[in-house]
C-alpha cells in the first residue's frame, strides 16, 4: 500500500470514529465506547429493519476501525502517512500561491513596460530600437503569463475532476429536509463523508473514495430515501452499469 493510500485509509478509519488522525489513544478509546453503545444491536429495539441493519453494519465497521487503531504500529504508520499527505498538500498550496505571485509580478511588469512605452511615444523620444526591445520583452512576458495561467488552470481542473468522481448528488422533497447529520448517518454504512455541499433542495456528498460514491448510488436504502440520486462524474452511467452488473448474482458453474 502506497503512502497516499495509507493516508486516505487513515482518514477514513479515524472518520468512522468521528476523529482526526493523530488524536491519541485516549480519544480513540472514548469515541469507540460512545459509538459502540449507540450502534450496539441491543440498543436497536423499536427501530425499522433497515435502521437496525444500518446500525449492525456500522457497529462492525466501528469495531474494525478500533481494532486497527489499537495496534500501535499500524496507528503510527497511519499517522505518519497522513502527516506526509498534509505536508504534500501544504507544499502544493504554497506552489499555487507562488504561481499566483509570479503571475501578478508578470502582469505588473507588463503594465509597467506598456506605460513606459506610451510615455516615450508621447514625449517623442522613443526610437525604433526601443520599441522593438519593449515589444520583444512584452511578448516574452505575455508568453510566460499565459503558460503559468494554463498550468494553474490544468492543475485546478484535475483536482476538480478527481473530486467529482468521489461526489454523489442527492435531492429531496421540500416536505422532508434532512440535516447534515441526517445525511451523514444515512450514508455512514457505506463510508464516511469528506464534505457536504448543500442547497435548498439538494446536496453533493463527497466521499473519501470513488468506490464509496458508486456503492452509495446503487444502495437501496439511499435510492429509496431521496427523490434523485446520481454520481457527479461524466462517466456516471458507465460506473453505475458496471456496479449493478457486479452486484448481480453469478450463475452457478456446477453441472
Amino acid at each position: 500500500m502506497s503512502s497516499s493510500e495509507k493516508a486516505i485509509m487513515a482518514r477514513k478509519t479515524y472518520a468512522l470514529l468521528g476523529l482526526r488522525p493523530g488524536c491519541g489513544e485516549t480519544a480513540i478509546r472514548k469515541a469507540y465506547r460512545d459509538l459502540s453503545r449507540e450502534f450496539h444491536p441491543d440498543k436497536q429495539s423499536g427501530k425499522s429493519a433497515i435502521e437496525a441493519s444500518r446500525a449492525a453494519s456500522m457497529f462492525l465497521k466501528i469495531k474494525d476501525a478500533y481494532e486497527l487503531l489499537s495496534d500501535d504500529k499500524k496507528r503510527a504508520e497511519f499517522d505518519a502517512a497522513n502527516a506526509a499527505s498534509e505536508r504534500a498538500t501544504k507544499i502544493l498550496n504554497q506552489r499555487v500561491a507562488e504561481m499566483d505571485a509570479t503571475t501578478r509580478k508578470m502582469r505588473n511588469d507588463l503594465e509597467r513596460r506598456e506605460a513606459e512605452a506610451r510615455a516615450q511615444q508621447q514625449s517623442g523620444s522613443s526610437t525604433t530600437s526601443i520599441r522593438r526591445k519593449n515589444a520583444a520583452a512584452t511578448t516574452a512576458q505575455e508568453k510566460r503569463y499565459t503558460e503559468a495561467a494554463k498550468n494553474r488552470s490544468a492543475e485546478a481542473q484535475a483536482q476538480r475532476e478527481l473530486r467529482k468522481r468521489r461526489a454523489l448528488k442527492v435531492s429531496w422533497h421540500t416536505s422532508c429536509i434532512p440535516s447534515d447529520q441526517d445525511l451523514d448517518n444515512l450514508v455512514r454504512h457505506i463510508g464516511p463523508l469528506e464534505s457536504i455541499e448543500r442547497s435548498a433542495r439538494s446536496a453533493i456528498l463527497v466521499f473519501f473514495s470513488e468506490d464509496h460514491a458508486t456503492n452509495a448510488a446503487i444502495d437501496d436504502s439511499i435510492t429509496t430515501t431521496f427523490k434523485y440520486v446520481n454520481l457527479c462524474s461524466n462517466d456516471a452511467w458507465q460506473r453505475l452499469h458496471t456496479a449493478l452488473k457486479q452486484r448481480e448474482p453469478q450463475p452457478s458453474s456446477s453441472g
